[in-house]
């Protein structure tokens, strides 16, 4: 039930004709009991001017818990601080961090790394 929420906010915040999610990897971390979720985000924000946010790359860790094999926690690691995404909405991409390479440059860093993309090494959330 906690899903539905949070996926209609970010629905609302990003224009879904120009915004686009990416799958870069996935990785089960038996261990850690957790799976790993790299996806790249680009597109327009619903402002009025509609700006453009910089290509980033999300890391999700989703924690799950061992009695019942259900994902129990969440985790997102942005590889652009979060007040970086914001300025370089006001100020254009030229701002901060680099955007994102493309997709198919992370997926190819992936497979090298075993399994491991360009990761996000940003704020937490």
């Amino acid at each position: 039930m906690l899903l539905h929420p949070r996926a209609a906010g970010v629905r609302k915040l990003f224009d879904q004709a120009t915004s686009k999610v990416e799958l870069i990897s996935v990785e089960a971390q038996p261990d850690a009991q957790a799976v790993v979720v790299t996806w790249r985000l680009e597109g327009r924000v619903n402002l009025p001017f509609k700006p453009k946010i910089k290509p980033y790359v999300v890391t999700t860790t989703l924690g799950v818990d061992p009695a019942t094999g259900l994902i129990n926690s969440q985790v997102d690691e942005f590889s652009v601080p979060g007040w970086d995404l914001l300025l370089s909405i006001l100020l254009g991409e030229g701002f901060g961090a680099k955007p994102a390479p493309p997709v198919e440059e992370l997926r190819a860093a992936a497979a090298a790394g075993g399994g491991k993309a360009a990761a996000a090494k940003g704020s937490r959330r």
